[in-house]
């Protein structure tokens, strides 16, 4: 037992030693294990989630936020992707308060005109007063926002020790503030308030170390920024509104049209299917974009930056095809032993949606390429393409008369097309190999996903 302590130790040291001769992926390990040890929380406490609330209450959580998070985007004028893309941090303050100013102004407008109008029309049916749900969504729009620009900024200044931390903190506060006040009754109330709770909280512990909003910005700033970005906004933008609506059609739809206990089961689903991207993907595109702007603020070659980005999506896919490989296969048995009989439909639609998350996954490392290479164009252009997308889904779907798990079915297959056109011009835009590229989706994506659908109709039709 002696020698165990030192090899420990040996290790350790060669590890430290290695991260520090490799400062992108020191990076990459300090904010993708903040997210680990944050989910980590979330993950042990989903059970205990899962038996206070119903479905049908994630459900109308679900359908809430949904109403109102097409908005985040547009409220901010698209901006802050942009808090990344200056040189002088001077900049990207006056960035920073002028989206605070915009989102405060039209989040105020917003929701005094939904309260006036409440008598005529709704936004959605709620189990406690409808005034009370839209206070809460727009603060809840507000504290996201804010928290998107805290986290860009403290991005920038390369502060990854305290972005460790973020995870940890929000899942803290809201798993904690969700099962107090889901013991005390307090239903899908409850769950909306320990969200907005774990990102105010979130903003503070990220206030005390950066101070994104201490510029002063003049009308005349304004102007020069608005123009400086004008291809965010007039482009990127209504890009990402039209995406953003786009993504909140299939809890819309289904919520809508199958009921909030269906649509409790369909989001649980993607949000066990998403960890890996949570985990991965997003704290690994956060430093990608971060190093990409500052490869293109150099002038670097095209072709290495589009090596960098997507061999980094390679090194990680296989991460990310164990877990989700694993719930495919065995979701079916483990989803109701560990969150109860009520959520046994959610194991169904995992094994459905399975290959789409793992192509999202791959999407998600990449997001920001357009922005980056200053081809916001081709991202509006796949915003239609992405509405266009589901107006044929559930339209069709509705027309037919598909039943809810044909409907996810005929949305997965659709879904994974588009993920692999976005990457496709992902590739074009950076002038990666495009062979390079088919080879990768035939071993990690079409491979990977027989095998493990083979495994899968071997464990549920044979043995089970």
């Amino acid at each position: 037992m002696r020698g165990l302590p030192a090899f420990i130790n040996k290790i350790k040291g060669r590890l430290e030693r290695f991260l520090a001769a490799h400062p992108f992926l020191k990076n990459i390990a300090v904010l993708v294990s903040g997210n680990v040890l944050g989910y980590g929380i979330n993950i042990v406490c989903i059970p205990i989630i899962s038996r206070i609330y119903s479905p049908a209450q994630l459900g109308e959580y679900d359908l809430i936020l949904s109403s109102g998070r097409f908005v985040t985007n547009i409220i901010s004028f698209g901006l802050i992707i942009a808090i990344m893309l200056p040189k002088e941090d001077r900049k990207a303050r006056q960035l920073c308060q002028m989206i605070l100013t915009l989102n405060v102004t039209f989040l105020s407008i917003l929701f005094c005109i939904l309260i006036g109008i409440r008598a005529d029309y709704q936004l959605f049916d709620t189990s406690f007063p409808y005034e009370m749900a839209l206070f809460l969504l727009t603060i809840y729009l507000l504290s996201f926002n804010m928290q998107n620009v805290y986290y860009s900024y403290t991005n920038r200044c390369k502060k990854y020790q305290i972005l460790f931390w973020n995870p940890m903190i929000q899942n803290v506060v809201n798993v904690g503030l969700s099962i107090i006040l889901g013991w005390m009754g307090k239903g899908t109330f409850g769950y909306l308030i320990g969200t907005i709770a774990s990102y105010v909280v979130c903003c503070i512990h990220m206030q005390m170390h950066v101070s994104p909003f201490r510029e002063k910005i003049m009308f005349r700033d304004w102007r020069k920024l608005l123009i400086e970005y004008k291809d965010i906004t007039l482009i990127q933008m209504p890009a990402n509104f039209i995406a953003q609506i786009s993504n909140e059609i299939p809890t819309q739809f289904l919520g809508r049209v199958f009921g909030n206990a269906m649509l409790g089961g369909y989001t649980m689903a993607n949000r066990i299917l998403d960890v890996p991207a949570a985990l991965l993907a997003t704290p690994i595109n956060r430093v990608v974009y971060q190093t990409m702007s500052d490869k293109v603020n150099k002038n670097e070659a095209k072709e290495n930056i589009g090596k960098f980005c997507f061999e980094i999506v390679e090194k990680n896919i296989k991460l990310a095809i164990l877990p989700v490989g694993f719930l495919i296969v065995f979701g079916k048995q483990i989803i109701p032993f560990v969150l109860g009989s009520s959520w046994a439909a959610a194991g169904d639609y995992i094994a459905v949606l399975g290959m789409m998350f793992l192509l999202k996954f791959c999407s998600v490392c990449v997001s920001g390429t357009f922005v980056v290479m200053k081809r916001q164009k081709l991202s509006l252009i796949l915003s239609f393409v992405g509405i266009v997308k589901y107006g044929i889904c559930f339209g069709l779907s509705y027309i037919w008369g598909f039943g809810v798990f044909a409907t996810i079915v005929f949305f997965s297959i659709l879904e994974c097309l588009y993920h692999i056109v976005n990457l496709s011009l992902c590739v074009y835009c950076t002038h990666y190999s495009m062979k390079a590229f088919v080879s990768f989706l035939l071993k990690y994506i079409v491979g990977g996903n027989l095998l493990v659908y083979m495994i899968y109709l071997l464990v549920n039709v044979c043995i089970f």
